[in-house]
């Protein structure tokens, strides 16, 4: 696709909760359910964004996702003057190919999500300090970001949608599209959202599947053992998406996130907790999960 093209969908989609030097944001806003659900409930929570990015962020941007949640402040990059001046070059001759892959991305949603789901932790885990409910609260968070970026793909049903999605997402991955939107369909948006959350977590507590056993559980624990069988055959399959997230940030990144936190923990540690038995315990978690699923209301 034309990269003139791309600047002329951007320019046109404008709006006042958009990022104006964000690739492809307000386009995302208006045409992306979900990127737009996000972004209204993340600055209604009271938070903003900006171009003055500091350079911890710009090196390491994990380090300073506790800066960004504390400081309600949002940082990304201007990635659209850049474009400008190249097509300002070569007019009409660039495509989106030729520069794709050295453009710097900005991840202004999955960190919304992080805003969004900590404003609604912090409400419910006041003053948390066991260490096994402050990592499963954390690994919440997390896996709420995944979901919404891995459900956002549904509305991408154009070329120049999915150009600016796979530019703002970590999760990209449109062959799932259809069922997915056959999912929600049958359930409704809100049920997925907690069970994607669910099938997440599976993933970030570093299991290699989800056995029958704790999938019927998780069913349970989540109200959704009465959908249809067919239905929980679906959701089984889409289930195994969550275990798609690159394994190197599920093994490395994820450990080196919760030991930032004071955490003290290692791959092996991480796997032995049972979350599903927590949940069982701790109603608090439940109530965020479900909240969190309802997070645009």
């Amino acid at each position: 696709m034309k990269l003139a093209r791309l600047l002329e969908l951007h320019k046109q989609n404008q709006t006042d909760l958009g990022l104006p030097k964000n690739f492809g944001d307000g386009f995302l806003i208006k045409n992306n359910i979900l990127f737009g659900n996000v972004r209204q409930t993340a600055v209604r929570m009271g938070f903003k964004y900006t171009d003055q990015s500091d350079s911890r962020y710009l090196a390491l941007p994990l380090s300073q996702l506790e800066a960004i949640l504390k400081s309600k402040t949002i940082p990304y990059i201007d990635n659209v003057t850049v474009l400008a001046d190249v097509e300002n070059k070569i007019r009409n001759v660039t495509v989106w190919d030729d520069v794709t892959d050295n453009l710097k991305q900005n991840h202004v949603f999955h960190e919304s999500c992080h805003a969004i789901s900590r404003s609604f932790s912090d409400s419910i885990f006041e003053n948390e300090i066991n260490p096994e409910n402050v990592i499963f609260r954390l690994l919440i968070e997390e896996s709420f970001s995944n979901t919404c970026e891995l459900l956002g793909i549904m509305d991408a049903e154009d070329t120049a949608h999915r150009i600016f999605y796979e530019l703002n997402s970590y999760i990209f991955m449109p062959d799932n599209r259809s069922q997915l939107k056959k999912l929600v369909t049958e359930t409704g948006l809100a049920s997925i959202i907690k069970f994607l959350i669910g099938g997440y977590l599976f993933s970030n507590f570093l299991h290699e599947k989800i056995k029958d056993a704790d999938f019927t559980q998780l069913l349970e624990l989540l109200n959704l053992h009465e959908q249809p069988i067919a239905v929980q055959k679906t959701m089984r399959s889409v289930s195994k998406i969550a275990f798609e997230l690159n394994p190197r940030f599920r093994w490395v990144t994820t450990t080196f996130y919760l030991r930032l936190h004071g955490m003290t923990v290692t791959p092996e540690s991480l796997a032995k907790i049972d979350f599903l038995k927590l949940m069982a315990q701790d109603k608090r978690f439940l109530a965020l999960i479900t909240r969190l699923s309802h997070f645009q209301t």
